[in-house]
């Protein structure tokens, strides 16, 4: 007589149980990759620049409201009043703050 369901040695359930942890780690670890890597993004009509922040950085005036700052750069120096853009900033773990300073790390042009 056969049973219904296979006797598994302790190697064997040691081994799926091994496996199944692999691929939650895996998964854990792809996301938190991709969180970082993609950032977050905010649409905004682009109203001059504010003041400076340090040698290398600026102060965006946006209508959306929020601290934005970018480096001077062609990306910074390429940004035209009244143009609406994507700024893409890093994400930041943690409880969610309203009025925090968010570094832009590309700002797309969407649209005049």
């Amino acid at each position: 007589m056969s049973n219904a369901l296979p006797f598994m040695s302790p190697a064997e359930k040691l081994r799926n149980d091994v496996r199944g942890l692999a691929i939650l780690a895996l998964l854990v670890v792809g996301m938190a990759v991709w969180v970082t890597l993609a950032g977050h993004t905010d649409r905004v009509v682009y109203r001059g620049s504010g003041g400076g922040w340090g040698q290398d950085m600026v102060v965006l005036k946006t209508d959306q409201p929020g601290v934005y700052l970018i480096e001077r750069s062609s990306d910074h120096r390429d940004m035209k009043v009244g143009c609406t853009y994507d700024l893409s900033y890093d994400h930041e773990f943690g409880q969610y703050r309203r009025n925090r300073i968010k570094t832009v790390r590309r700002a797309t042009l969407v649209g005049c």
